[in-house]
């Protein structure tokens, strides 16, 4: 490597830290505000009501696959896209919004039936634009993150977080119940997009170029049948569950995946928009590949595991203090999708390196054999309640996170077994944290004090262990962090 390709690499690298920043910036800002605002309504709406939100979005999420379908990831992994690439995209993905809306509204009466949820037909009208308004959002990201100014995503996120805080929290206050719900989500969007609008410099044009289509479908098509299948399949538990045990174990399940899914949004989210576009940059570089992916896998670990494994050891308090304990059923999914979501910080970087070299084709034979496993597994658990089928959704996430990793070894040489030991010092200081905090939490005191003492417990352990151990995460975080301050 000659010393212009080196140069080259470090501004890469400080320009992926600064967007890094940026996005871990605008996530946890953006969802502090939307989980203290998903607290205030918990406390306002019924687990029904919920409920009934919860089995609506399992069909708008299936038509948000077909709208964004793989080519706002075409837009970031083509080196020479320009207007005219982003204009094609929009225009296919504006047409598929309205058709699917239109679809969405036509199944309205049959899906309310199965459900027996007569509401389900008026609120779909109004939640299903939420696909329309979707289409352009998604063409916008795809540009910010091309473009890796990743601050504008914190401006417009946290736009969009406040404006949907104050919608929702209102007609909830004047107890407009499930609508509430849908005023939020619907609001989020627009004023995202609406911010965006005036924030970046391409603006939607009537502008359609078949070759572009054509070249980006070839990509992107496999990654739509691999997101439509993962989303489906994620789904399918939703659907099992509203119908087998009614929407409001369905509102207690989705409760209990809120908090750990918080935690994922927050951080890995983050890191796949900051690394996905330098990724896409290096694809050719094997060496840079494995030393992006093991310096995103320990960082992303050093801080999930602990807030995973902790939230599964304060789980029973930290409900009844946040939501009341009218929720307390959701307590066991929660602690199930802590455990679920452990290999999280390994799984996603090795997708995003799969997806940054082109080889769609690869996600799509992973996730056929994963869903394949998954629906074996479902159809076996759903027999023994509700509790054995997320325990069954959980051993099925935990080995799907494993078969991402095994593709690699071959793209960069990054074995699973030399991906599990790079993270195991991080794995070790969460463990001696966690059995600290189940410790004290056996000391009698009420929910809100043994709370705060635990919380407290675990910090300081934690920090503690990561000063005696240094595990790699710890290490790298503290060298990024320096080279911003040197940059600055």
């Amino acid at each position: 490597m000659n010393k212009n390709d080196n140069n080259n690499y470090q501004a890469l690298g400080v320009k992926v830290a600064s967007g890094l920043l940026w996005s871990l910036g605008e996530r946890i800002l953006a969802n502090g505000v939307s989980f203290v605002v998903s607290l205030i309504l918990a406390r306002l709406i019924l687990p029904e009501e919920y409920g009934i939100i919860a089995v609506m979005t399992i069909f708008i999420n299936i038509s948000n696959v077909f709208v964004e379908s793989g080519f706002g990831t075409a837009l970031i992994q083509k080196k020479d896209a320009d207007d005219v690439d982003f204009d094609t995209v929009f225009i296919t993905q504006f047409c598929l919004s309205i058709l699917l809306y239109l679809i969405v509204n036509l199944a309205a009466p049959t899906i309310a039936k199965f459900y027996d949820l007569p509401q389900l037909v008026r609120i779909f009208k109004v939640y299903g634009l939420v696909i329309v308004f979707g289409c352009i959002k998604n063409v916008q990201h795809a540009y910010v993150s091309k473009q890796m100014k990743f601050r504008l995503f914190f401006f417009s996120t946290l736009g969009g977080t406040l404006v949907s805080a104050i919608v929702g929290i209102t007609l909830a206050y004047f107890e407009f119940g499930v609508w509430a719900l849908v005023g939020q989500v619907l609001f989020n969007s627009i004023a995202d997009s609406v911010v965006l609008f005036f924030s970046i410099k391409w603006k939607p044009r009537i502008r359609f170029s078949f070759n572009k289509f054509k070249q980006m479908y070839s990509f992107s098509w496999r990654l739509l049948v691999s997101t439509l299948l993962t989303t489906i399949y994620d789904n399918i538990y939703g659907l099992i569950i509203g119908k087998i045990y009614k929407p409001e174990n369905l509102a207690l399940y989705n409760k209990g995946n809120t908090f750990p899914t918080l935690i994922a949004t927050n951080v890995i989210g983050p890191l796949q928009s900051a690394t996905f576009p330098a990724l896409a940059m290096a694809q050719e570089d094997k060496l840079r590949l494995k030393s992006m992916t093991r310096k995103t896998s320990a960082v992303t670990a050093y801080i999930m595991w602990p807030m995973l494994i902790g939230m599964a050891c304060v789980a029973r308090p930290m409900i009844n203090v946040l939501i009341t304990n009218k929720w307390e059923g959701c307590v066991i999914f929660l602690q199930i999708t802590c455990i679920g979501a452990m290999l999280g910080p390994i799984d996603s970087p090795n997708a995003q390196v799969i997806k940054s070299v082109g080889r769609s084709d690869i996600m799509l034979k992973l996730d056929i054999v994963k869903k394949f496993i998954g629906l074996l597994v479902l159809f076996i658990t759903i027999q023994y309640g509700v509790i054995a089928f997320a325990c069954g959704r959980m051993l099925v996430v935990l080995m799907s996170s494993l078969l991402n990793i095994l593709p690699n070894k071959k793209i960069m040489d990054y074995g699973i077994w030399e991906q599990l030991r790079d993270c195991w010092s991080e794995f070790i200081c969460s463990a001696i944290m966690a059995i600290f905090v189940v410790l004290v939490g056996h000391f009698g005191a009420n929910d809100i004090t043994k709370l705060i003492i635990q919380i407290v417990v675990g910090v300081i352990t934690y920090l503690s262990a990561s000063l005696i151990i240094r595990p790699t995460g710890f290490q790298y975080a503290k060298e990024t962090v320096i080279s911003l301050l040197k940059k600055r």
